[in-house]
């Protein structure tokens, strides 16, 4: 009798146990749902949900010649938006702009969000028809909606995937660089001359399987299907840009709108390469057990 009550104890513990660890399972999946980040959340690309049915249409659009020859062959099915990212490959990071000029402490100069410096890569996925039918993207319409200068010079950034810490003692990570990521079927640049809003720019969508033609989703190497837009801005300050696609010679149809903060104007790059220098060398705080992280104000970021 006591065995068997020792049984149904145990047994009646499993299934508790179970119904906790079920629990948390569901919790923390919530959390993964509403976007609730894991890492720092400054250091991870910005996401933005682009419905169409949110966005005005893009109207008002006289296609170029290149864009007219290209999307004159363009056919197939209706393309969606899936997802748009910014910055996902390319960002840089906007540290605190009254750090004193000598090596501090990463928990000193911390990292307060993401930036773009002139470029930033838009990285734009797509829904697409169920095999065998595809669809074509051949050009892309960029309009700058909304501009707004920067309140304030930002001199200091850096890069976290590449400006590694210097730890004293031990010296500088020279770990690498940004991983270098295959690209996507598609790409497309936009480089604004001016930050007016109106402004307009239509361009070809380079296919990078085929070249010379409209680009097909699902792609015929299995690639995932997404367009990268490289965007160049000519001056400091936050856009607020609509992208409009061209699935054929009717215009724009597939709309996505982002707003992102540019910085072309950053500098000092902070990293540990630059504790390196005589200069900072001469400033570094007496070494630690353990070692101390810190990063160093260098030069202007090259790009």
């Amino acid at each position: 009798m006591v065995e068997t009550t020792q049984r149904a104890w145990r047994h009646s513990l499993r299934r508790s146990m179970a119904a906790l660890i079920l629990a948390l399972v569901a919790l923390l999946s919530v959390g993964c749902v509403d976007g609730s980040p894991t890492a720092h959340p400054s250091s991870t690309p910005t996401a933005h949900a682009s419905p169409t049915a949110s966005i005005a249409p893009l109207v008002g659009i006289t296609p170029n010649a290149g864009v007219a020859s290209l999307c004159g062959a363009a056919h197939g099915s209706p393309l969606g938006i899936a997802q748009v990212q910014v910055g996902q490959y390319d960002s840089w990071q906007v540290l605190s702009s009254d750090l004193p000029l000598k090596p501090q402490p990463v928990s000193v100069a911390k990292v307060l969000g993401n930036i773009a410096l002139d470029t930033i890569t838009v990285d734009i996925g797509l829904a697409t028809p169920k095999a065998p039918a595809t669809g074509t993207v051949c050009a892309i319409t960029a309009r700058i909606v909304a501009y707004q200068p920067l309140a304030a010079p930002i001199p200091n950034v850096t890069r976290a995937c590449s400006d590694h810490a210097y730890t004293d003692p031990g010296g500088a990570d020279y770990g690498g660089d940004c991983e270098p990521i295959a690209g996507p079927p598609a790409s497309a640049t936009v480089a604004f001359a001016s930050d007016i809003p109106g402004t307009t720019i239509n361009v070809p969508v380079q296919n990078d399987i085929t070249p010379g033609t409209p680009a097909v989703f699902p792609a015929p190497n299995g690639t995932a299907a997404h367009i990268w837009v490289s965007l160049h801005v000519p001056a400091s300050g936050t856009y607020s840009v609509v992208f409009g696609l061209w699935q054929n010679q009717s215009g724009p149809t597939l709309l996505a709108a982002i707003t992102e903060p540019f910085n072309l104007n950053a500098t000092h790059e902070w990293s540990g390469i630059a504790c390196t220098t005589a200069s900072m060398q001469a400033q570094l705080p007496p070494p630690t057990n353990p070692p101390t992280s810190l990063l160093c104000p260098g030069a202007p970021p090259a790009a």
